[in-house]
């Protein structure tokens, strides 16, 4: 529990109930930028102003699930109920109310809050991870993307016209019951499947899972000791009751194969299958001393252990990074194996279940959880140093054929076209590039190679490219760290060098744009102590554009913004800064960085004309 005051507190209901709480902690919001998470807020504050109201809003923004008490003082104003209405709080608390009533009440909301939040949780998790259709009133409303991806078909209507055909519908709708029955796939394969009706507290309600059998589409060396996600939470539910009478805990390793996806656009279903099959009897054999592996998702993996250290766990997932990097060594595919390893020892079912999640969707950050607790073991490519990974997955996407795309940015405009590798050695490969792509190679001398096969995307200088075959050698080769066109809205450089200024609190830097967007301003200027002082903070741009529907042919441009990079070196220094929304400079911008794209565009095609 957290309460919170501006400045000064004195409530003794605010007292009362943070000694009857175990670990509350009392802040003064006028100390502080973030807020930690909390399960519940106790906010007293007496006097509310604009500063005040967007301190809180900023403090509150990502704090969804948790409940949120106002203290109202004897004389209060409609401010403070607004403010309270604006962060949700759940109710008000005044100074007549009977202390011990409230703190039960209190821990009665907070109960039931957690287990909403549970409930929602895993209702996500179902969603993602099922394969289900839902009906209300005997109507398809809605089907799982799961069951979207086990059988084949993309809308709705698809999956009435052959899926639900092949279903006993009068059935499954009328009475909740379980059957199994061979359903025939997209490709007219057939497959065995569980099938479970359940009705929802509402009647009219009725959800239809399907899940597949294992034991009639495998061979006989099927996947048994690969555990599903149901008994994966049944286990570690089953192990979290046998704590209280034991002082075992349990532990996880996490093993996520990052591009499936693109694996299975690249390869066919048949070979894709049979790769799987292979790394998890490889997997199941580099693992010992494990209570289960459970599929958690389709490409997430998880070894659950029981009762060994922190240190040893670590231990047993270095060494199956090691083991397991030498095994995709000698594979055709090249999958990018994420590892963790989760200590749970003081988590709840909920922390865990949320950090599970948050591994599976690439969204975990240490902030999430402590160091302590939670461990990046690495990709199973990183035991590779840099050379020699890329020559392994260059050497890969030649020898299987995989076409790649090459990436050059001229002048802010992206260049993203097919090309094939049509030869391979050790200091460097030939590609097949279109005409176009090769102009702008030729002027760059260089360029950026990208794959689904890639785990990173990579820079390649040009040493030589001939425009009439279209073909050139590249070499040279290193990672490009992050995805080199990466960018939510297209930029582009300036036709002109282009001033401007950036001003906060009367004070100025004045610099040029390098490059621009409709959401996004680079600058370049020579390094000054206001650079420190701007970091995260929010200016004032201004600059001059050329306009042609404007009578002076220019147009000037005030916009508020956020730093967001600032980075120097050798006294010159480059800053990012992301515009505020503002329709009518968004306007404007749209228009500029529009017609700047086809005056590159005529640009190029001038220069290729040349050739």
């Amino acid at each position: 529990m957290c309460h919170l005051y501006c400045k000064t507190t004195d409530s003794p209901q605010a007292k009362s109930i943070l000694n009857s709480f175990e670990g509350s902690v009392s802040i003064d919001i006028s100390t502080i930028e973030t807020l930690a998470s909390y399960g519940v807020y106790i906010v007293e504050v007496y006097k509310v102003d604009k500063d005040i109201s967007e301190k809180f809003k900023k403090l509150f923004e990502d704090k969804i699930d948790s409940l949120i008490y106002f203290i109202v003082p004897n004389e209060y104003s409609l401010t403070l109920f607004q403010l309270a209405f604006l962060l949700k709080a759940k109710t008000i608390i005044t100074a007549n109310q009977d202390v011990n009533r409230l703190i039960l009440k209190l821990r009665s909301d907070y109960k039931l809050n957690q287990e909403e939040h549970l409930h929602n949780m895993l209702g996500q998790i179902v969603l993602k991870t099922e394969s289900f259709i839902f009906f209300k009133n005997n109507e398809l409303t809605y089907a799982s993307q799961k069951l979207f991806d086990t059988f084949g078909w993309k809308d709705l209507s698809q999956v009435e016209k052959n899926i639900c055909k092949q279903l006993p519908l009068h059935e499954l709708l009328s009475q909740d019951t379980v059957t199994q029955q061979q359903l025939t796939l997209h490709e007219n394969s057939n497959a065995y499947f569980d099938i479970r009706s359940s009705t929802t507290e509402k009647v009219e309600e009725k959800f239809i899972f399907l899940e597949l059998l294992k034991e009639h589409v495998s061979s006989e060396d099927e996947l048994s000791f690969v555990s599903n996600r149901i008994s994966f939470i049944e286990v570690v539910k089953e192990k979290f009751i046998e704590q209280s009478i034991s002082s075992k805990k349990i532990s996880f390793m996490t093993i996520q194969i990052e591009n499936l996806k693109s694996l299975q656009n690249d390869w066919s279903k048949v070979e894709v299958e049979g790769f799987l099959k292979d790394f998890l009897f490889e997997v199941d054999k580099i693992v010992d001393k494990k209570i289960i592996l459970a599929q958690y998702d389709s490409d997430f993996y998880i070894v659950i252990f029981e009762d060994i250290t922190l240190e040893l766990l670590k231990s047993k997932a270095d060494n199956f990074q090691h083991k397991i990097s030498g095994f995709l060594s000698e594979q055709q595919f090249n999958p990018f194996i994420d590892i963790y390893a989760f200590d749970t020892t003081t988590l709840d079912l909920n922390d865990i279940l949320s950090t599970l999640g948050k591994i599976s969707n690439k969204s975990i950050t240490q902030k999430d959880i402590a160091k302590d607790k939670l461990i990046y073991i690495g990709n199973a490519h990183d035991k590779m140093d840099e050379q020699e990974s890329i020559k392994h997955l260059l050497r890969e996407v030649y020898t299987n054929s995989i076409q790649i795309k090459l990436l050059n940015i001229y002048k802010g405009l992206c260049i993203n076209t097919s090309a094939t590798i049509v030869k391979y050695n050790e200091d460097g490969v030939y590609i097949k590039f279109e005409h176009f792509q090769g102009i702008v190679m030729k002027l760059e001398k260089e360029t950026v190679l990208q794959s689904s096969s890639f785990s990173q995307d990579i820079k390649a200088k040009v040493k030589f490219i001939n425009l009439e075959k279209k073909i050139a050698l590249v070499e040279g080769f290193s990672f490009v760290n992050g995805n080199a066109n990466a960018r939510k809205y297209s930029r582009v450089s300036c036709s002109a060098r282009t001033p401007i200024i950036i001003s906060q609190f009367g004070a100025t830097l004045s610099g040029e744009i390098l490059d621009i967007s409709i959401s996004s301003i680079a600058v370049q200027l020579k390094y000054a102590k206001l650079v420190d002082h701007i970091r995260a903070d929010t200016v004032m741009l201004s600059f001059v554009l050329p306009n042609r529907n404007s009578l002076e042919g220019s147009v000037k441009i005030s916009v508020e913004a956020k730093v967001i990079l600032s980075t120097c070196k050798d006294g010159i220094c480059k800053i990012v800064c992301e515009l505020l929304k503002d329709d009518v400079n968004e306007s404007i911008l749209m228009e500029y960085v529009y017609n700047r794209q086809k005056e590159i565009i005529v640009e190029v095609k001038k220069i290729a004309r040349q050739f």
